[in-house]
């Protein structure tokens, strides 16, 4: 994981959420209780805009609405897991697909014979960016 610099919290209606950047992009959108070890996280600061753009977010999304802008996000990742992210937040809202539906995707996209669906599941659970980039649809 990339050094996080700063970090602020967000009361959400489903409890307390925890946001981090490396001050340009936003690093991280975590539930306080699964989030890192707040030493790791570096120090808290409240008016970044990024975070002030992340809280924008998630107040539309909280009040029922689809947000029409997505934050800044400063991913750091495996080139396998970003794919897979890209393919689960191509799914319409109000739509699922299987993780094996998402391995047959990616491997028709990569020229792969197959996809483990768990290797899609193992994917999925790794998203640092809770709501904004949707594990599940």
């Amino acid at each position: 994981m990339r050094s996080i610099l700063w970090f602020c919290f967000y009361g959400s209606p489903l409890g307390k959420m925890i946001l981090s950047s490396e001050g340009r992009g936003l690093t991280g959108l975590w539930f306080a209780d699964q989030a890192p070890v707040r030493e790791e996280m570096g120090q808290e600061r409240e008016n970044l805009p990024v975070f002030e753009e992340t809280r924008r977010w998630l107040s539309l999304y909280f009040s029922g609405e689809v947000p029409l802008f997505t934050p800044l996000l400063e991913i750091e990742t495996t080139p396998f897991r970003r794919k897979v992210w890209e393919l689960v937040g191509e799914i319409p809202y109000g739509e699922i697909a299987s993780y094996g539906e998402i391995g047959e995707r990616l491997a028709e996209r990569a020229a792969l014979s197959r996809v483990s669906p768990r290797a899609v599941g193992g994917a999925v659970g790794q998203n640092p960016f809770l709501l904004l980039l949707p594990c599940h649809r």
